[in-house]
């Protein structure tokens, strides 16, 4: 590519991340609805968060056994 095929790339797409931002400011805003039954869906949500958690804290544990006699370099 030459450099000025290169000089135009480079300039259209500075002017694409200057220009969307500009463009999505001028649309206007979006109102949300109300979730139905949210508090169902936060226990729900709690309950998957604390759980990752401890599988997370699990295979650490388990694979931290695992090494304790294996020397650290060779």
């Amino acid at each position: 590519m030459s450099m000025t095929k290169r000089l135009a790339a480079m300039a259209s797409a500075a002017a694409v991340l200057i220009a969307a931002p500009l463009a999505a400011a001028q649309l206007p805003a979006r109102a949300s609805a109300p979730a139905k039954d949210a508090s169902e869906l936060a226990a729900t949500s709690d309950l998957l968060f604390f759980g990752g958690i401890a599988v997370v804290a699990a295979a650490i544990l388990l694979l931290q056994a695992d090494e304790e006699g294996a020397p650290i370099s060779q």
